[in-house]
């Protein structure tokens, strides 16, 4: 008597928990009633809930270590500070089970129904009638029971209009999720992984992305955005959110993760012409050009969002991994620019669905495997370059049968084998031919003479075998002809010294060439415009005391070049230059 009393029931129980009786039981002062479970959510429900409650973590602790207010936090969380109600299953009904608690409940009623003691049945009277009146003349405090077991609010949409987008910002964090996770584009596993970057640009996207009201989650610059991110952290040697922007191994990494627009982050090109530092715009993506500036980790295969960029150059850094087989979805890609890195692995089949290729540079990477067949659906390819990896396996004829506009073939230093396909020989397109150090062999083709284009021509450190065909007439353009390191025979073609255009000739390495350098190759030396001839013509001066004669006869394979009487005003006989073995070449700039 005297003291306040506190009535707790639940609306489920005061509707249906009767006793045999027919008088309900009704507790005053009791312990509060243990809630209905509510219906279990779906797979995808409990792994979103999960990294809701892993992004609101990391975010707090970003924000509590940037100084940001818990009001500005709650905007970029959309978290709900109100009470709310929730709607269960797929009934659109409410939950019924909620706690009242009467604060005020009338002394004087209180006392007296506390003096009828045993009366059970005046007990349900008064408690019942405190009850009433307490629901008629006041408000109840609504709470829902075990609130960290329910899905979190819906989002709370921003009113007004956004700059840059027609519809309202984005202001939950499962809303990205969900975005992420039907993106075809998006490792969905790597967002669950905290150390991974897909993870840590997923933090950033929630964090900085939505303070600054950029998108909307259906915008397409969104996942074009989350992207870059996920490059971002892949490769910069910035493990987290938590790190510093300067903390980077990128040499440029200028506007990166910032809340500018990233047409104007360093290497993004989204506008031809303009200086794109100056567009502060999300727009469409042409090139990401990050040549020679210390990237590391592996390439993502989110890079495949960027399914109308142009170029990727990411040449000349320490990228590490495979090349991700996503790359094929990047139908529109003209240039691939990936050579002088650290990849590994093979070459994904999945590049000849890159069907606008132009440019592919794979060169001096740790590549296996074989060159893919596929390379010869991407009919518009003008330039491959494979050289120095470790590749293997013959040399596709397919490549040459379908890429009619291909000037470029480079494969030198792998360790590739079997012979030089025939269809090489009908690509009058071809301007460069490279395959220099491989375990190739067979006969050079007398159809070499179609290639009438042909600059470079590399065959040096093979194994091919038979004479030179004498077919180099009509190949005017030629400046570099080296076929050192081989197994060839015969005289050294004449015909090659109507290539005016020959800059640097090679012949060593061969030593069953026979015969005299022809004079006509000798002539370009002379009036200056070949200015590298090497063969094994390996020279000799022998000399006689004076008076004395020189033997030639027991000398294996001596070709005299030049012979010189000695000078009776001198102690010195007469000489003779001679060459021991390969061809005789007295033009040549160094013999072997």
């Amino acid at each position: 008597p005297g003291e306040e009393t506190t009535t707790t029931i639940t609306a489920e129980e005061m509707k249906n928990n009767k006793s045999d009786s027919g008088i309900s039981a009704v507790s005053i002062g009791g312990p509060e009633p243990k809630p209905p479970v509510p219906p279990s959510a779906s797979a995808a429900q409990d792994r979103r809930r999960d990294l809701h409650n892993k992004l609101t973590e990391s975010i707090t602790s970003s924000r509590d270590s940037k100084g940001l207010s818990e009001e500005d936090a709650a905007k970029v969380m959309g978290t709900r500070r109100s009470s709310y109600s929730v709607e269960t299953g797929n009934t659109g009904t409410r939950r019924s089970s909620y706690s009242y608690n009467v604060e005020h409940v009338n002394e004087k009623q209180t006392g007296f129904c506390a003096s009828m003691g045993n009366l059970v049945a005046v007990f349900f009277i008064c408690g019942s009638f405190g009850l009433v009146l307490d629901l008629l003349g006041r408000q109840a405090r609504i709470q829902p029971h075990n609130s960290d077991a329910l899905l979190p609010p819906p989002p709370q949409k921003a009113s007004g209009p956004v700059v840059g987008s027609t519809t309202s910002s984005i202001t939950d964090c499962d809303d990205i999720i969900a975005t992420l996770d039907a993106s075809e584009f998006v490792d969905s596993t790597a967002l669950d992984e905290e150390t991974s970057p897909q993870h840590a640009a997923m933090l950033w996207i929630c964090e900085e992305h939505h303070a600054n009201n950029k998108l909307e989650v259906e915008d397409p610059a969104f996942l074009t955005r989350y992207a870059l991110a996920v490059l971002f952290y892949s490769t910069s040697g910035r493990p987290s959110l938590e790190t510093s922007a300067d903390q980077t191994d990128w040499i440029n990494h200028d506007n990166w993760l910032t809340g500018a627009g990233y047409c104007s982050w360093f290497g993004i090109t989204c506008v031809d012409e303009q200086d794109n530092m100056e567009l502060d715009v999300n727009g469409e993506v042409l090139q990401i050009e990050l040549s020679q500036n210390e990237l590391s980790g592996s390439l993502p295969g989110e890079l495949s969002a960027f399914s109308d960029a142009f170029g990727f150059h990411f040449d000349s850094n320490f990228i590490q991994g495979s090349i991700p087989t996503q790359f094929g979805l990047l139908t529109n890609l003209r240039d691939l620019w990936l050579s002088d890195n650290k990849l590994k692995g093979s070459i994904p089949n999945e590049i000849g669905n890159m069907l606008q290729l132009r440019e592919l540079t794979l060169a001096a990477n740790g590549l296996t495997g074989k060159i893919p067949k596929s390379l010869s659906q991407a009919t518009h390819m003008h330039y491959i370059a494979l050289e120095d990896n470790d590749l293997k396996g013959t040399i596709p004829a397919a490549i040459f049968r379908s890429l009619t506009a291909l000037e470029t073939f480079h494969v030198s230093n792998n360790e590739l084998t079997g012979s030089i396909p025939e269809e090489l020989y009908d690509m009058t397109t071809l301007s460069t031919v490279r395959l220099s150090e491989n375990e190739l062999s067979g006969v050079i083709s007398e159809k070499l003479g179609q290639l009438i284009n042909l600059e470079s021509l590399h065959l040096t450190d093979n194994h091919f075998n038979g004479e030179i065909p004498d077919v180099f007439s009509e190949m005017d353009l030629l400046m570099e002809c080296k076929l050192g390191q081989n197994e060839f025979s015969g005289a050294i073609p004449s015909t090659l010294g109507e290539s005016l255009a020959l800059v640097e000739l090679a012949f060593e390495g061969n030593p069953k060439l026979t015969g005299d350098v022809p004079e006509e190759i000798c002539a370009l030396t002379e009036i200056g415009s070949l200015e590298a001839l090497t063969a094994d013509c390996y020279m000799e001066v022998l000399q006689s005391t004076k008076g004395g004669t020189l033997d030639l006869s027991s000398i294996e394979g001596a070709h005299v070049i030049k012979q010189q009487q000695g000078n009776n005003n001198n102690e010195e006989g007469d000489s003779v230059v001679i060459a021991l073995d390969g061809v005789v070449c007295e033009c040549c700039t160094e013999c072997f």
